[in-house]
């Protein structure tokens, strides 16, 4: 069972009052895409919205909609986030959060259901390439890591990533998923260069 079924199904038994907060539309650029959600409780987080100040502010407004139970004298709503100069973020695109209150009749299935998974090919194992999959760990990517080196991926990883060592890095980007992101960080600029233009 993946963590964040675990989790939901933990805080649906603690019948904990709760606010799901979901990336319902964007513009420009943004930490996450539409459809992206967290829950928030008084006390804890399921799940991202992408992190920053952004996130920092829907958790807040979460918490104050628990404690009040509305967002804006409404028990739901919609709110709308400019990123750039209103919180900051170097993104600076636009995101409009929705805001619902969950509750024991809430569709706890259709909440627990598997986030749908991005897809991220990592190019280069190094130690700024192990620091990305662990911060990813738990998030809902799967991720090819790929890496020239011999002994450079790690034997023991979590599930949701593939290692790949190959003398020929640019054929997994032939190959690679419709609708894949990609990451380059190797080694070797010339390297990242090459990964780049091929991308």
């Amino acid at each position: 069972m993946s963590s964040w079924k675990q989790k939901v199904g933990s805080l649906r038994q603690s019948q904990d009052a709760a606010v799901m907060v979901s990336v319902d539309s964007i513009v420009g650029s943004t930490p996450r895409e539409p459809g992206a959600n967290m829950i928030v409780t008084l006390d804890s987080q399921i799940g991202t919205i992408g992190g920053g100040n952004l996130e920092y502010q829907a958790v807040q407004i979460a918490r104050n909609q628990l404690m009040s139970d509305q967002v804006n004298g409404q028990k739901n709503g919609l709110q709308r986030f400019p990123l750039g100069a209103g919180l900051g973020q170097c993104c600076g695109g636009l995101v409009n959060l929705m805001f619902e209150s969950l509750d024991q009749n809430s569709n706890w299935d259709a909440i627990a259901s598997e986030p749908e998974k991005l897809v991220l090919y990592l190019f280069g194992a190094g130690h700024v390439g192990k620091a990305v999959v662990n911060a990813m760990r738990d998030l809902p990517v799967f991720i090819h890591w790929v890496d020239t080196r011999d002994n450079m991926l790690p034997e023991e990883l979590p599930a949701a990533v593939n290692p790949v060592c190959t003398d020929t890095p640019e054929v997994e980007i032939d190959e690679a998923l419709a609708g894949a992101y990609f990451l380059v960080m190797t080694h070797d600029h010339a390297e990242d260069l090459r990964l780049a233009q091929q991308i």
